[in-house]
């Protein structure tokens, strides 16, 4: 996984290459860049904005981290918070 942030906007984007499977630590990774994006948006009582782009071919997470993520999402205190996920359909690529 690859991550850009930009403190001044509030704005996370993550992109996820095409990989047989993340290992926990990339995971982990991921849910401490969301936490910091949070921290920030409520430092600064400002909107946040986080976007990941998967590539057709990336696994999905397992139910564990797809709870993980779902939990940390109804945790953040910012005053709005933006997500989006981008990807293209494999079947579009052929």
């Amino acid at each position: 996984m690859l991550s850009a942030y930009n403190p001044q906007i509030h704005a996370l984007v993550v992109v996820c290459p095409a990989a047989p499977e993340y290992p926990a630590a990339q995971h982990e990774a991921f849910l401490a860049a969301v936490r910091k994006l949070d921290d920030d948006g409520v430092a600064h009582g400002s909107d946040i904005a986080m976007m990941v782009v998967l590539d057709p071919n990336s696994p999905p997470p397992s139910a564990r981290w797809r709870q993980r993520y779902a939990e940390q999402r109804a945790a953040c205190r910012s005053r709005r918070v933006y997500s989006s996920v981008v990807t293209e359909s494999a079947s579009d690529l052929a």
